[in-house]
């Protein structure tokens, strides 16, 4: 079987928490006869996901979409003739993901809501176009209609998966998808939440990765 899984830093994982295991990592060595590809970037949009979405299928079969959806409101952008799945690459024999060690990001943009905090020398603004550009829109576009937006993608994405999920937040109140934080919730408590939240953006541990591999696994 091959599956495809598209999201954000939720399904990416960080670099910081457990050397970057994600959740697609841990699927493929439940199964190691499947293959993975995983999309998923951290800081991305959905748009960007439907992107890699619509770019992958020219190009692979899947038995399985799964997308993780990503929080309104973001801006992901890179030079039209970059290359991006250039760097997606296989990590083991049945798992593939984007490699973000050598620059991933200094062509790949990826602006969230939390980074409109940052002043205007953070080193996260690598150039001023990128920062102004931040700055006029987080600044003149009605939350409203990147809302709608978000919500038209969401349903683009659900007739395309096999499965589809919010990890912390069903952020438009949409109470249509499972929320990966209220399944661990109705499984084993709060306290089987806490264990599994490693950092302020709710991303989780490696044991937390593994309990929603299973989760999927048993999903689809």
């Amino acid at each position: 079987m091959r599956i495809a899984t598209f999201g954000c830093s939720w399904t990416h994982g960080v670099g910081a928490i457990d050397k970057h295991f994600n959740w697609p990592l841990a699927l493929s060595k439940l199964r190691p006869e499947w293959y993975i590809d995983n999309y998923a970037l951290g800081g991305s949009s959905l748009s960007f996901q439907l992107y890699c979405y619509n770019k992958a299928i020219k190009h692979n079969d899947y038995d399985k979409v799964i997308f993780q959806f990503t929080n309104p409101g973001r801006l992901t952008f890179f030079p039209e003739d970059h290359e991006v799945f250039d760097g997606h690459i296989n990590f083991t024999k049945n798992y593939k993901m984007f490699d973000i060690s050598d620059g991933f990001y200094r062509n790949i943009n990826c602006i969230t809501m939390g980074h409109t905090s940052l002043p205007k020398n953070n080193s996260f603004w690598t150039s001023k176009e990128k920062y102004d550009l931040m700055k006029a829109y987080y600044s003149t576009m009605p939350k409203e209609i990147y809302r709608a937006e978000y919500r038209a993608m969401v349903e683009y994405a659900e007739k395309r998966s096999s499965l589809c999920f919010f990890h912390n937040e069903d952020v438009l109140k949409l109470n249509m998808y499972p929320v990966i934080n209220q399944e661990v919730i109705n499984t084993g408590g709060k306290d089987m939440l806490d264990s599994f939240i490693a950092d302020e953006g709710e991303h989780y541990n490696k044991a937390g990765c593994e309990w929603i591999a299973k989760w999927v696994l048993e999903k689809i």
